[in-house]
């Protein structure tokens, strides 16, 4: 007990002096671990030669000395990044099958002139009534003299679009059919744009092919060549649209032959995917006979009509088997001394405070904000976000320290992986910095493709120079044979190996679908795409 002079002991107010000394206490244990802290902070900012590193115990391995760090950071620093990256599993265990309110993204592809625009033109103004745009547009396209365009213009916005009549982007739109609301993606029917389809779409649920009910054998090697470009997106899913049945009669034994068909060609590059085919007869233009909302007479055989098929696309369970983040970054800036990221999660969860670095620059950063359609917390994969990153002043193993945001901002580029500090520290990693990789290839129509060829790949959505170094394996009865071959002609698939000019990063496909997918263009004219099987680490 502490005693006052100038009090008797009956005047004394323990309980009040109590709670002032207890104040008291409190004030001097902050200011002796300010103090600390700030003596740390210099020693890590200002590294000593003479201190050495400290061998750290893997909260993961549970294995002591299992890691050597080679910067002076401090134990319990160190300790608190692995921890950061263990606490995931504690977060994700019991989530491990998440249904979340997310929006089921589908895709459309065909050939030119398939209709691919037109039919969900047609269906966004049956679901909307909006006769007054649909009037609009139709002025335009008589203007334009392309007067069946009218339904299309729903979709093909942009002048040149409408002027020659050809979709040259992806054209993104929000689809409500019944309250639900489906992210939809009309891509370029000229595969030279797949390398815009490759940055634009990202992990899409569906993937919807529209093949034209004539000309099924003229463009037979079309088919198959977006039919794997499905495959290559990992859909869960493919519904088949054939099209303009009014031009063949509405005739079922035209619409079973040509689903017929299109499943062998399918069965032929889908590689033991689990992807589910569905058929459904449309005639686009028509305006009794779609068969786009409602069941028609002409079109009686029809098992679904497109809108049905529709609802039944589902938004996947989120699967959350990693312990820690896997983001692609889609582009970055600089704003009021912090970096601006807008990126896509593929894989686990990222909240605030988390602590990554972006490869492969390998430069460390901290997240301290997240927006989605507001702040929040925390990021559960198969979601786009904005977040912004203040450089991280800590040292961790051979990381990067960036202590100026101009500075780090130069080192982020498109394409680029974000992931958890505590993964690198564990060796957890799944993005790997390459020059050399190794990929199954379909080589598209009318294209060849040499060892030795200068090409131009995109990988994710990072673009390189490269050279084909090697053709391994080719596609033959169903399995990968090993070729002495050269040259690779048309419709051939097989396994090769480029090499790049500078460094990248990569995954391997079954690992991820974003990072994993790969478009080869030669001569500025796209020549194959793929995935990568292999990579030979830096």
């Amino acid at each position: 007990m502490d005693y006052y002079d100038d009090q008797s002991e009956e005047e004394f107010d323990y309980i009040k002096q109590a709670q002032i000394k207890k104040i008291k206490d409190q004030q001097q244990k902050l200011k002796a671990k300010q103090q600390k802290d700030k003596q740390l902070q210099q020693i890590q900012q200002y590294p000593s030669e003479s201190i050495s590193p400290v061998p750290v115990e893997s909260c993961i391995s549970q294995q002591p000395n299992a890691l050597q760090f080679s910067s002076s950071a401090s134990q319990k620093h160190l300790q608190d990044l692995l921890n950061q990256y263990a606490e995931k599993t504690d977060l994700i265990t019991p989530k491990k099958h998440l249904q979340l309110n997310l929006i089921p993204n589908i895709i459309t592809v065909g050939n030119v002139d398939a209709g691919k625009s037109t039919i969900f033109g047609h269906l966004c103004q049956l679901l909307e009534q909006d006769e007054k745009k649909l009037k609009e547009l139709t002025t335009i396209s008589e203007q334009l003299k392309k007067p069946s365009f009218a339904y299309a213009y729903f979709l093909d916005t942009n002048a040149e679009e409408r002027e020659r009549g050809v979709t040259m982007a992806v054209n993104s739109y929000y689809l409500d059919i019944e309250d639900q609301f489906y992210l939809m993606q009309d891509c370029p029917g000229h595969l030279d744009f797949a390398d815009s389809i490759l940055t634009q779409v990202l992990k899409p649920d569906c993937g919807v092919l529209v093949v034209e009910a004539a000309n099924f054998e003229r463009l037979k090697d079309n088919i198959l060549q977006h039919l794997y470009f499905l495959v290559l997106f990992a859909v869960r899913k493919i519904i088949i649209l054939v099209n303009k049945l009014d031009k063949v009669e509405y005739s079922k034994v035209v619409f079973d032959d040509i689903c017929g068909k299109t499943i062998q060609l399918f069965n032929t590059i889908q590689l033991k995917s689990k992807i589910v085919l569905e058929c459904v007869p449309v005639a686009g233009l028509s305006e009794n006979d779609s068969n786009l909302v409602s069941y028609t007479e002409k079109l009686s055989f029809a098992q679904s009509t497109v809108k049905q098929s529709l609802l039944c696309v589902k938004k996947e369970t989120v699967k959350l088997k990693q312990n820690h983040p896997i983001a692609v970054i889609l582009d970055c800036y600089v704003e009021n001394g912090s970096i601006n990221v807008t990126l896509f999660l593929d894989q686990g969860i990222l909240q605030i405070d988390d602590v990554v670095f972006v490869c492969p620059s390998q430069i460390l950063f901290k997240v301290v904000q997240i927006t989605t359609f507001a702040d929040v917390q925390s990021l559960i994969c198969n979601q786009q976000a904005k977040i912004v990153l203040q450089p991280f002043l800590k040292q961790v193993d051979k990381l990067r320290v960036a202590i100026d945001p101009n500075q780090a901002f130069q080192a982020i580029h498109k394409g680029d992986s974000l992931e958890l500090a505590g993964a690198f520290m564990t060796k957890q990693t799944k993005s790997k910095i390459t020059k050399t990789i190794r990929i199954q290839l379909l080589v598209v129509k009318n294209q060849n493709l040499c060892i030795g060829d200068d090409v131009e790949v995109f990988i994710g959505i990072q673009r390189r120079e490269a050279k084909v170094m090697k053709i391994d394996a080719i596609w033959q009865k169903g399995q990968f044979l090993t070729t002495n071959d050269c040259i690779l002609n048309e419709n051939q698939l097989a396994s090769i190996v480029l090499k790049v000019d500078k460094e990248i990063v990569c995954i391997k496909f079954e690992q991820s679908k974003i990072f994993g997918r790969v478009v080869v263009r030669k001569e500025n004219t796209m020549c194959g795409f793929g995935y990568v099987v292999g990579i030979k680490e830096k």
